[in-house]
């Protein structure tokens, strides 16, 4: 059943992506990782708390989605904006009357993460919107994010072109790519 649950959240799932073409989080992960995950390397996760969060990390956002819907949020859309030489992909969380809504699961929130931020940023510019809001889940507290500042193309276009490996200083300890990469920690 396990199995089961780790196929049907797709936390396990590796895929490939043609050079010029980012998904939203893809321009705030380390490089690293976009590397080995388009380059069709199996995630292996050596710790069971990373798998365990990311699981109910999907959770969320899978029963947050039918109760958005439910109140006329549209929680399936796809977006593409050519950006220079690249594409950009991605899917908001929800959206509804002019708001990018973005949730985030957290085994326990401590502070707004700056990723978060930023790509809700390029959602804002992707739909050409001036309003957002990221929603933070966990145990221990719910948080409103209000955001009203686009990530710019120029900007999109910076990230893009000086990558940063690991982006955030907990991605290698929780990486599922770890065990392929030479970064020390």
């Amino acid at each position: 059943m396990i199995d089961w649950l780790y196929e049907k959240t797709g936390v396990m799932k590796s895929y490939g992506r043609e050079d010029r073409e980012y998904n939203v989080t893809d321009l705030f992960i380390c490089r690293k990782k976009k590397m080995f995950r388009d380059a069709g390397y199996k995630q292996v996760i050596t710790v069971d708390n990373a798998l365990r969060g990311r699981v109910i990390g999907q959770l969320v956002h899978k029963g947050m989605s039918v109760l958005l819907e439910e109140d006329g949020w549209d929680t399936g859309m796809r977006l593409e904006k050519k950006v220079g030489d690249y594409l950009i992909i991605g899917k908001p969380d929800a959206v509804k009357d002019g708001v990018v809504l973005e949730i985030k699961f957290q085994r326990y929130f401590k502070e707004v993460g700056d990723v978060h931020i930023l790509q809700t940023g390029v959602y804002l510019n992707m739909l050409g919107l001036k309003r957002g809001i990221i929603l933070y889940v966990a145990p221990n507290a719910f948080e409103e994010v209000y955001i009203d500042r686009e990530v710019s193309d120029d900007d999109i276009l910076w990230f893009i072109e000086h990558p940063v490996s690991p982006f955030s200083k907990w991605e290698c300890e929780y990486c599922g790519y770890r065990v392929y990469c030479n970064t020390p920690l």
